[in-house]
């Protein structure tokens, strides 16, 4: 048995070749041709074995929209487009199970899963775009039936719900009625089914943002906005800046996806699209956006879909509009590793707004849906590693796990293993998965036993069912097995106490203010403090008394348990010097230094001071308009005022762009680009430039052979650099044809004529032709 066909054999679920249409062909129309691979896409989907592309199944007539799709912890897919289609999906069998529901239009809501496994669905769509409703939807896997929750307290259209690290969700963004955002986020409480505004975080956050919880237990909001922010869900609620993203899209044309915990990756969006990609680590004490190399095709409404081996797939989208014609069908595996994108296999047909894509337990990918032709019809990806050898097999897991606790995975493969993660089932619609999240998994191995211990809290992994993957050192994942992490035990509150002292003499301090989320309260005259009611999950602790440095302490909570947390105060220190222009050495005025705690600005001559320091070791961040970031760590002493100087080096300025055939949209590789100065380069295969530049006006001009030249005109202003694409037109050769034309009914005399050649007309083509004859010549 070759490789492909052990693979196969080793599945549980089945494969892609012999999965069948739905039963419900009472409801399908007569399928619309499948489209045409794209010239741009036929150019880089060049043939090549599955063990380095992957490879599509046949195309499958569904019979429905798949605008949502949902993955259960049964092993099946609820999909839908409007409450009263929905239906559940069968891997295995590839037959269908309608399970309508009949109180709401589901169409454009948000939906996650719950700490139990049922589905929630919020809002929905009231007769027409932009039209939101207030109504709350929950399926349940077991029995494939919903019911209806209590109503929000706002109308949602293109909102997004967010299961948090307690196992609350949390409804934001969307539109009320056509023109008028929903900006109040809100909660809802599972046990008791009851929803509560955040009036304290009224925020524009646009439509289908993007919504991560993060380790320490928070929520980023991570895009669509170039302004991201992080809410805080205590209380009346409350936003914190967090750090600029790169660019700013319109909802639901650019995608994003957690690819593991406090990391996420956006990319694509725009119209025309574009391939910018740009990732953030939410975990350091000063994170920020970093763009990184982009897609190989310029993608909007695209699906990110996180892979059984961590890996992140680009599926589908369009370079502009939502044209057909130009969809992007080639797909494109994206490595957190290295950071490099690689394209793979090109679908049959156009995948684009209105398409899901979600990853199935047996580690393939199933899309559909798309205003397409092919809009009722979905298609199974095999990715490589379903290719490059026997899978790893697991033979024991335990069905629950609480929060930090051990458990084992019994397999054959023990020897071989190189990594164990979690991955949370897709929830996806409109570009964006609200569900998923990729957990590395610590684990020791003993004979066939794998001993793993569980993630430490909510906020790593929410609380709900995960499919549990053990990976081969040949990059092959496993079949997952489910496991639901965060029992009911688990997610009780818990309590903090300690005891603050002199960190120079131990003796007790009396009268420190403790303050945190889950409540305040001061230390006695022992120094002992206690918080009760600590929630579940990581928990930050801040401890602040005149004459001593403020301290700041993360602590994890496990649910109904007492954690113990002392600390040492010690008398502040600070840190003050000049931050200046690295080139020049002229002082910098207003540059921001953002340390722990807060953020201050150099004056006119370029100084800066912070006082009140704790003694350690910090983490400062300069920054000025025109001049490239720089951290640097600084170590602090007690009462005493450390010097650190920074020299900030000028951001470099350039124009950057990309050229293409204006008619198919294909990058022109090798296109000559020169700037009016006499500087010249040339595209690569991607079709993109870049040309360094001081700050200033410019004319840029692209030419290629077989296409008239284009010029514009650039700004770049200090710090900055300017964009300019070109779509260069075709002058293809016009030649002659030569024929010859009789009309014996006219007795015209014959004769040769000479047309000119149709561009694209290339020798051996055979041309129609019809000649009105006029009489006798």
């Amino acid at each position: 048995m070759g490789v492909a066909g052990m693979l196969l054999a080793s599945l549980t679920w089945a494969p892609h070749t012999a999965a069948r249409a739905s039963a419900l062909v009472d409801q399908r129309p007569t399928p619309a041709p499948a489209t045409v691979l794209r010239a741009a896409d036929a150019a880089t989907a060049v043939a090549a074995a599955p063990i380095d592309t992957g490879e599509w199944g046949p195309v499958l007539d569904w019979g429905v929209m798949a605008k949502h799709m949902a993955m259960l912890s049964t092993g099946k897919v609820l999909v839908w487009s409007t409450g009263a289609n929905a239906r559940v999906w069968n891997p295995m069998t590839g037959t269908f199970t309608l399970t309508p529901a009949t109180f709401g239009d589901l169409h454009c809501a948000g939906q996650s899963t719950l700490a139990d496994g049922r589905v929630i669905v919020v809002g929905g769509e009231n007769g027409s775009a932009h039209e939101g409703t207030n109504i709350t939807s929950l399926f349940d896997p077991t029995t494939e039936t919903w019911t209806r929750g209590s109503n929000m307290s706002e109308l949602r259209w293109y909102a997004t719900s967010t299961t948090l690290a307690d196992g609350r969700v949390l409804a934001s963004g969307g539109d009320s009625s056509a023109g008028v955002r929903t900006t109040g986020p809100e909660l809802y409480d599972p046990p008791t089914d009851t929803w509560a505004r955040l009036t304290g975080a009224t925020r524009d956050q646009s439509v289908y943002p993007f919504m991560f919880v993060l380790p320490n237990g928070r929520t980023y909001m991570a895009g669509s906005k170039a302004a991201t922010a992080t809410i805080d869900v205590t209380g009346t609620g409350s936003w914190t800046d967090g750090p600029t993203a790169p660019w700013s899209t319109n909802g639901y044309s650019e995608s994003a996806v957690m690819y593991q915990p406090g990391k996420i990756l956006r990319a694509g969006g725009g119209d025309p699209a574009w391939a910018r990609a740009a990732v953030v680590d939410m975990n350091p004490p000063s994170p920020a956006w970093r763009e990184i190399a982009p897609m190989s095709f310029a993608r909007r409404r695209m699906n990110l879909t996180i892979l059984a081996d961590g890996t992140v797939m680009a599926i589908g989208g369009t370079a502009a509009g939502d044209q057909e014609s130009q969809a992007v069908l080639a797909g494109e595996i994206w490595n957190p590793a290295t950071e490099a994108w690689t394209t793979v296999a090109a679908m049959t047909e156009a995948r684009m707004y209105h398409s899901s894509a979600v990853m199935l337990a047996d580690g393939r990918i199933v899309v559909g849906g798309g205003e397409a032709a092919g809009r009722l019809r979905a298609q199974v990806y095999s990715p490589p590693y379903l290719f490059k050898g026997t899978r790893p097999t697991i033979t024991g897991s335990p069905g629950t796990t609480a929060y930090g606790t051990s458990f084992a995975i019994s397999t054959p493969d023990a020897a071989d293993i190189s990594s164990v993660a979690v991955l949370r089932p897709s929830a996806a619609t409109h570009a964006l998965d609200m569900n998923q999240r990729y957990v590395p998994l610590a684990y020791t191995r003993s004979g066939n036993v794998l001993t793993v211990t569980a993630p430490a809290s909510g906020g790593i992994a929410p609380p709900g069912d995960y499919m549990l993957i053990i990976k081969n050192t040949g990059g092959v994942p496993s079949v997952a097995s489910w496991i639901r992490i965060g029992t009911s035990g688990s997610l009780q509150p818990g309590s903090v106490t300690g005891t603050v002292t002199d960190a120079t003499t131990a003796a007790a301090i009396e009268g420190v203010a403790v303050s945190s989320s889950a409540g305040s309260t001061t230390t006695d005259a022992q120094g002992h403090y206690t918080i009760a009611s600590a929630p579940a999950g990581d928990l930050q602790v801040t401890f602040q008394v005149a004459g001593y440095a403020t301290e700041t302490r993360q602590v994890l909570v496990p649910g109904g348990q007492i954690v113990t947390l002392d600390v040492a105060m010690a008398a502040p220190g600070g840190v003050s010097g000049r931050v200046t222009d690295a080139t020049s050495g002229v002082a910098l005025s207003g540059a921001t230094v953002d340390y722990p705690g807060g953020v201050t600005t150099t004056n006119t001559s370029g100084d800066y001071a912070i006082s009140g320091l704790p003694a350690g070791s910090h983490s400062l961040t300069f920054a000025a308009t025109g001049y490239d970031a720089r951290k640097q760590t600084v170590v602090v002493q007690a009462n005493q005022v450390t010097t650190l100087d920074i020299a900030l080096s000028p951001t470099a300025t350039y124009v950057a762009g990309e050229v293409h055939d204006a008619s198919t949209t294909a990058p022109l590789v090798g296109a000559t680009v020169s700037i009016d100065t006499g500087q010249t380069t040339t595209t690569d295969a991607q079709g993109r430039y870049r040309v360094d530049l001081p700050p200033g006006s410019y004319t840029v001009t692209a030419t290629a052979q077989g296409y008239s030249p284009s010029s514009g005109p650039v700004l770049i202003s200090s710090g900055t650099h300017a964009t300019l694409d070109f779509n260069l037109v075709s002058t293809a050769p016009t030649g002659s044809i030569g024929f010859r034309a009789a009309s014996s009914a006219n007795n015209a005399t014959a004769t040769s004529l000479v047309l000119p050649k149709p561009a694209g007309v290339v020798s051996g083509d055979v041309l129609l032709a019809s000649v009105a004859a006029r009489g006798s010549p």
